[in-house]
C-alpha cells in the first residue's frame, strides 16, 4: 500500500515525489476497499496543490471493472467521463487547435482568431467550450478577478442574434487602477478597442441562484466605473460575431477600474459614462441603454 504501517501516513518515497508540477489526478475507490491509501493520498496532493478529483463509493469491494455490477461503484466509469470532459480530454480538435491559436495571438499582440477559420459549424455551445478551456489553463484558479457581461442591452442582443448577454472573465493580473497620466502603447498592448462599462464588486461567494432584485442587490458592495480595453478580432471575422465574442472570452485582458461608489447612492439606470479625448467624445454610455 501507499501507507506506512506504524505512522499511517504516506509512505516517504511516495510523499517526497509529489509536487505541484505533477499532472491532475483522478481517483475513484469503494469504502468497502482498503481506501485509506486514496484518502492519505488525497490529502497530500492537496498539501502539494496538484488538483484532485476523489470519489468514494459505498460498494464496490476490490478490482471493479468494467462490466456493470448494480453496485454504487459502476458510477465511476461515469465521473470518470465527465472529469476527462471538465478537464479537455475529450475537446475536437477545432477547440484544441483555436485555443493554441488564441494563445499565441495573445502572446504575440495579434488579432485574434476566428473560430470558424477551426470548426466547420461553431455555435454558442462550441464558442463557451473554447473559452472555458482557455480560461483554465490560464486564469484558473488564482487569476480570475471577475466576470463580464456582453450584448447586455436589448438593442445589442438583437443586433448579435441573441436572447441573453455573453460573458467573459476577467484575470485579476489585467485590473489597472484609474490615474490622470495613463498611456498605453499599442505595439505593447496590440489592438484594443475602448469602451465604457459599469462594474459591481460583489460581496459575497454567490454559489447559489438569484431568485430576486433584492438579492442581486444585497450582493453588491460598490459600483464602480470602468474603462475596458478589449482585443480585438480579426478583421477577417467569418461566421457569428456572438460566437467569436464569447470563444475569445470576449476580449477581456485589460480593464481600468475607478473609485468605488456606494451603491445606495447611485441610480445606474441614470448612470452615464463617458470617454473623451482633446474634447472628442470617444465612447459613452448609460446605464439603462
Amino acid at each position: 500500500g501507499l501507507r506506512n504501517f506504524r505512522t499511517q501516513q504516506l509512505k516517504t518515497e511516495f510523499a517526497d515525489s509529489l509536487s505541484p508540477d505533477m499532472p491532475i489526478i483522478f481517483m475513484a475507490h469503494a469504502f468497502n476497499d482498503g481506501c485509506q491509501n486514496s484518502l492519505t493520498l488525497a490529502l497530500a496532493l492537496k498539501k502539494v496543490n496538484v488538483p484532485t478529483e476523489l470519489h468514494l463509493f459505498q460498494e464496490g469491494g476490490h478490482g471493479c471493472g468494467a462490466r456493470a455490477t448494480g453496485v454504487p461503484v459502476d458510477a465511476c466509469k461515469a465521473r470518470f467521463m465527465e472529469w476527462l470532459s471538465s478537464n479537455g480530454f475529450t475537446d475536437s480538435r477545432g477547440i484544441r487547435t483555436y485555443t493554441t491559436a488564441l494563445s499565441e495571438a495573445i502572446k504575440n499582440k495579434t488579432l485574434l482568431p476566428t473560430l470558424k477559420t477551426h470548426l466547420s459549424s461553431p455555435n454558442l455551445e462550441a464558442a463557451y467550450g473554447a473559452q472555458t478551456r482557455w480560461v483554465k489553463s490560464h486564469y484558473y484558479p488564482d487569476n480570475v478577478g471577475g466576470f463580464k457581461g456582453a450584448g447586455a442591452s436589448a438593442g445589442a442582443q438583437q443586433s448579435l442574434g441573441i436572447d441573453g448577454p455573453l460573458v467573459g472573465v476577467l484575470p485579476v493580473d489585467g485590473l489597472i487602477e484609474a490615474s490622470p497620466n495613463l498611456k498605453f502603447k499599442l505595439n505593447e498592448t496590440g489592438p484594443m478597442a475602448i469602451e465604457t462599462e459599469i462594474g459591481y464588486r460583489i460581496a459575497v461567494d454567490i454559489s447559489y441562484e438569484i431568485l430576486s432584485d433584492q438579492q442581486a442587490q444585497e450582493a453588491v458592495s460598490a459600483v464602480v466605473p470602468i474603462i475596458e480595453l478589449p482585443a480585438q478580432r480579426s478583421f477577417a471575422d467569418q461566421g457569428s460575431p456572438a460566437v467569436n465574442m464569447a470563444a475569445s472570452n470576449i476580449g477581456s485582458f485589460l480593464y481600468i477600474v475607478g473609485e468605488d461608489l456606494d451603491p445606495t447612492d447611485v441610480d445606474t439606470d441614470q448612470w452615464s459614462l463617458e470617454i473623451t479625448h482633446n474634447g472628442m467624445s470617444l465612447h459613452d454610455v448609460k446605464g439603462s441603454v
